[in-house]
């Protein structure tokens, strides 16, 4: 069972608390999470369109299935440089991750 408090999920910390085989572990605690998603790019974004029922970044295109248009999430924030990374793992998934 995973427990959370609706509260903290952007007040600052999300507390979970696991139970495996009836033995009770550790709380684990994320501190201001980054985030990127079609619904905004930092937490206040996330916030006011979740809050208000809108999502910007879901848009329909064809842009991946020709002919066949389909609601996708899209993230236009500038994502954060991977040079860092190793070539084979400078994608725009790991940039978005």
């Amino acid at each position: 069972m995973i427990s959370c408090d609706p509260e903290d999920l952007f007040g600052g910390s999300l507390t979970f608390t696991w139970f495996l085989m009836k033995s009770e572990l550790p709380p684990i605690y994320l501190h201001a999470p980054g985030v990127l998603c079609a619904l905004g790019d930092d937490l206040a974004d996330i916030r006011e369109a979740m809050f208000a029922g809108a999502c910007p970044g879901m848009r329909v295109s064809d842009a991946y299935s020709p002919g066949r248009p389909l609601r996708l999430g899209f993230v236009d924030a500038p994502l954060p440089d991977t040079g860092f990374l190793p070539v084979e793992d400078r994608t725009r998934n790991n940039a978005l991750a």
